[in-house]
């Protein structure tokens, strides 16, 4: 009989033991995932709650909710943003009555990809029984995080995601143009390009060289506040001479980095700022100053929410 009894006690202290060991007062939960995204458009999506609207409900379900700026749902968990951190943010995870200290964090692998990494803090105390019972409990967040984590990963490996355009890298396909410019003392409007546009038309008709379904480029150089180079471009069928303002050019093989976009003047340079963001991310080398390349399919349109532009940026 005292043989037993000092087995059970053997028992119960390596359990105990085995729980202490095992099962540390304050517990960490740790979930990861690799995105294929750079690291720093990464971490703008997941400190914008703009984009967490987004994302969270991405291929939605009746278990996904956000009930305002800061909270979102996800299996019955709540998910509540507290604030930033230098490449993350700390939240608080809310599962009926308990409530657990959280954040998630990037760590960068390559220059085009990163980790996710959550860690949820789990205080377990120093009763034994209810190490045991707390920890298992907050095994039950693991599902919800990791649902999370398949939300926002196919989301954040989309570049239109994080930058807001779509982005293709390709060649140019025109190559005889011929080109004119004129010097602006304000930045140029779309009078003065379309003018432009008109003057290389009637040129190019009167060469016999107009293609009539090709699309018009142009550049913008700044050389100082009060002097800016427009020049404009249309395709040509062959090469030509020069004559007076008109020059002929031939457009040089390279690779580019392409934008869509809709819209004027404004819209054009938001659109090619987010494309810069995309260079300075991936390190991308800019070559030369970009070219705008008009899609409209009436050139001589005028009202700039009808205008269809292609922004091509040199690429190393």
């Amino acid at each position: 009989m005292k043989k037993w009894f000092f087995i059970l006690i053997a028992i119960l202290i390596i359990f105990l033991a085995a729980v202490y060991l095992l099962i540390p007062e304050e517990a960490t939960l740790t979930i990861n995932t690799k995105i294929h995204a750079n690291e720093n458009g990464v971490i703008r999506l997941l400190q914008d709650t703009g984009h967490w609207r987004k994302w969270w409900n991405y291929d939605t379900n009746t278990g996904f909710k956000n009930m305002d700026s800061s909270e979102f749902i996800a299996d019955n968990i709540h998910f509540t943003i507290t604030e930033p951190l230098y490449k993350g943010l700390k939240l608080l995870l809310t599962s009926g009555n308990e409530v657990y200290n959280a954040q998630v964090n990037v760590i960068p692998n390559n220059i085009d990809s990163c980790y996710l990494l959550w860690q949820v803090k789990v205080p377990t105390g120093n009763n034994p029984f209810l190490k045991i019972i707390r920890y298992r409990t907050a095994l039950g967040l693991k599902p919800a995080i990791q649902n999370v984590m398949n939300r926002f990963k196919p989301f954040a490996e989309d570049k239109a995601n994080i930058y807001g355009v779509s982005l293709r890298q390709q060649g140019y396909s025109d190559t005889y143009l011929v080109s004119t410019k004129t010097i602006l003392t304000q930045p140029p409007t779309k009078k003065n390009i379309y003018a432009l546009i008109q003057q290389l038309t009637s040129f190019a008709q009167q060469k016999k060289v107009y293609i009539s379904d090709g699309h018009p480029i142009y550049n913008i150089t700044r050389w100082n506040k009060d002097s800016i180079q427009l020049m404009v471009s249309i395709p040509i069928t062959q090469p030509i001479n020069d004559e007076g303002k008109f020059a002929f050019k031939q457009m040089v093989k390279g690779n580019f980095i392409v934008t869509e976009v809709t819209g004027g003047p404004y819209t054009i340079d938001k659109a090619y700022k987010r494309l810069m963001q995309y260079f300075s991310d991936y390190h991308r080398t800019a070559m030369a100053i970009p070219f705008y390349r008009i899609m409209n399919n009436n050139p001589t349109a005028t009202d700039t929410a009808q205008w269809v532009t292609e922004i091509y940026q040199p690429v190393f």
